[in-house]
């Protein structure tokens, strides 16, 4: 198995639109760095295939909380971050606050997106069972009653709800 990481190469040209206008950031940089690994009869892995050289310079410790791997949300954070919504504080306030509890921004391990990520998550894992089985009835009855009323569901691929439209 090689492994390797998201500046390898170099990104294609985008032919659906000539005049982007917000175009993403150039990440690659045809970065050859990589390691490939074989897995031994006795268990053990071998290392092969490994070059070092990066033609790019790496992460210094102060951007490293822009990193996605670097993005995570603690147990003590998350208890936080429901708390602090349990009590009607908005979202943005309560990223705010924690940043400036931590020493700044860099120093919380995840940005606000990861913060409002985690409350949506929150909320749809805290659905009763039941509930989706009361809104479709609900639902029904309401079609039932205009005809015009429409609404719509998406799965996962669990064939579970995730939204409800």
């Amino acid at each position: 198995m090689r492994l390797c990481y998201s500046k390898q190469g170099i990104r294609k040209k985008d032919n659906r639109v000539d005049d982007a206008t917000n175009s993403r950031a150039e990440t690659r940089t045809d970065c050859q760095a990589r390691f490939g690994i074989y897995l031994l009869k006795n268990g053990k892995f071998e290392c092969h295939d490994f070059i070092e050289e990066h033609n790019h310079e790496l992460h210094v410790a102060t951007t490293a909380h822009l990193m996605r791997s670097q993005q995570i949300i603690s147990d003590i954070q998350a208890i936080e971050i429901v708390m602090a919504n349990d009590s009607g504080i908005k979202p943005k306030d309560t990223f705010e606050f924690m940043g400036k509890h931590a020493g700044g921004r860099q120093s919380l391990g995840y940005n606000r997106v990861d913060h409002y990520n985690y409350l949506h998550a929150k909320r749809q894992c805290d659905l009763d069972y039941g509930e989706p089985g009361c809104l479709l009835r609900y639902f029904g009855k309401q079609t039932r009653l205009n005809p015009s009323f429409t609404y719509n569901l998406q799965l996962d691929s669990d064939e579970q709800i995730t939204n409800i439209y």
